[in-house]
């Protein structure tokens, strides 16, 4: 069985500001900062930016992506454009499937994977900077995601570093965040005691 999450860094989407739910807090966050460069000289480009879950397991091999029907022209030494763009389970039906293996607690084993890629960095799930206690090592078990956010830079400068000095070098800048929001699932013993609080107060009331 393998699983690979991927944050694909080849595009980017518009979007409106993100709206923040009265009870999310932010529960981690993935982020790089990188300068890639191609040796054409490059007018404009449309870039996208997708994030990408894959399973594979005895029963065969299924993706879930996010973010993937987003665009953006860019063009060569224009001011670098910032995109803040927010998606939950309303905006995608594969939402779910993400947010429930980024909760799930689950490692595989030697002979499996499991990667994210955000913004050209490689590596599983611990590429999660976790800014909440972690009841799992691997992931954001025992919390709900609720919704992704990323704000995201990306500009072109042409020429740029002149690497074999035939000044055609078109440099790319990519960098941004993307955050996960959501909120701790409530242990047994707290459900109890909000159960028996309720029903205190219904009979109160009674």
């Amino acid at each position: 069985m393998g699983r690979t999450l991927a944050i694909l860094a080849c595009a980017i989407a518009m979007g409106g500001p993100a709206t923040i739910e009265a009870n999310s807090i932010l529960l981690a966050t993935v982020s790089n900062d990188i300068h890639p460069y191609s040796n054409t000289l490059v007018e404009a480009w449309t870039m996208r930016d997708l994030l990408q879950y894959s399973v594979q397991n005895e029963n065969g091999y299924f993706r879930a992506r996010l973010f993937e029907d987003s665009q953006i022209d860019v063009r060569v030494n224009a001011a670098p454009i910032t995109i803040t763009e927010s998606i939950s389970a309303a905006d995608d039906p594969d939402f779910a499937l993400v947010a429930g293996f980024l909760t799930d607690g689950f490692s595989f084993g030697d002979d499996t994977f499991q990667d994210i890629l955000v913004l050209r960095t490689l590596g599983g799930e611990d590429l999660l900077d976790v800014l909440v206690p972690r009841i799992s090592e691997y992931d954001l078990f025992g919390y709900t995601v609720d919704r992704i956010d990323r704000h995201l830079t990306f500009s072109m400068e042409s020429p740029g570093q002149d690497l074999n000095g035939d000044g055609i070098w078109t440099d790319f800048h990519i960098g941004g965040v993307y955050e996960f929001w959501g909120s701790p699932i409530p242990e047994p013993a707290t459900l109890l005691l909000l159960a028996l609080g309720s029903v205190a107060l219904l009979r109160r009331r009674a």
